[in-house]
Formats: structure tokens, sequence, C-alpha cells
């Protein structure tokens, strides 16, 4: 049972880092209630600076403080809830740039959402995690305002 709960421990120490490096320089890292919990449980506030996080914030916190020169990554449950909280700011966006990572599986109809409301393609990726903590790359790369392409290649580099 212990090894168990270090490997889960790891494991999110893990997908936490590998969110974290692979947005380079400054960010706000944005989460939930519950992934709050979570990174709180395996990082310390220090382990979290390490990581080029300036700031760390709250999805459910309102704020229009613009910070375009800040890069958002944003690290939710996949609920109806957070994909409006996240369509709300991303038709106004504080930040230079989105990063999505979702705790569990977003459904399609939830990334489509998000893909329509990215109005200023300010979404780099998007990130969702399936059972056993393997990471699927859902959207990389900016939004189109059209839904049918569906590349899985970030902006300015060829498949």
């Amino acid at each position: 049972m212990a090894y168990a709960r270090a490997n889960t421990i790891q494991t999110v120490r893990d997908y936490v880092s590998r969110m974290c490096t692979d947005v380079p320089g400054m960010k706000v890292l944005v989460m939930d209630t519950e992934t709050t919990g979570i990174v709180s449980m395996v990082f310390t506030q220090t382990q979290v600076l390490q990581h080029e996080v300036f700031m760390t914030d709250t999805i459910e916190r309102q704020r229009s403080e613009k910070m375009p020169h800040l890069k958002a990554v944003y690290f939710v449950r996949p609920t109806a809830d957070n994909v409006r909280r996240i369509q709300a700011e991303l038709r106004e966006p504080r930040f230079g740039e989105y990063h999505l990572f979702f705790s569990n599986m977003a459904r399609d109809g939830m990334i489509q959402q998000l893909a329509e409301a990215d109005e200023h393609e300010v979404v780099q990726q998007v990130r969702s995690r399936e059972r056993g903590c393997r990471q699927q790359v859902l959207r990389a790369g900016a939004f189109r305002r059209w839904w049918g392409e569906r590349s899985a290649t970030p902006r300015g580099t060829k498949a």
C-alpha cells in the first residue's frame, strides 16, 4: 500500500512538473479547489516557484487585471463550471498565452466549446489525463475558428 501511495504521489508530481516545464518562461498557475489540494500535497510553494511560476490563482476568483506578459497554465477538473469559466476568460483574455491541462479525461464536447470561445487564438495547448495518468494531447497549438481541422502540431511547426 505504501508503494502505491508513493507511486501515485510521484506520478502527480511528474505530471505537474511536466506541465510547468513544457511552458517556458514566467507563468501563472490557475487551479480549482480540488487541483489546488492535489498540488499542495505534492509540492511546497518553493518547489512551485522553481518552475518559474510567478503566482498561483484559483479559477473561482474573478479578476480583471490584465497581464499579457505572463502565460497561464490551467490545471483544473474537466467540469461544466470550469469550462464555462475558461470560456469567459478566453473571450476577454488576461494573459498572453493559455495552456490548459485537465486532471481527468475531458469530453470532446468540452474541447469544442473551448475552441469556439478562443476568438483571440491565445490557447496554445490542451491536455487531458487518461486513466493511469497517461497524457493525451487533444489539441496542440492554437485553436482554429473552425472545428474541422484536428491538427496535433503546434503553431509554426510542420507535421
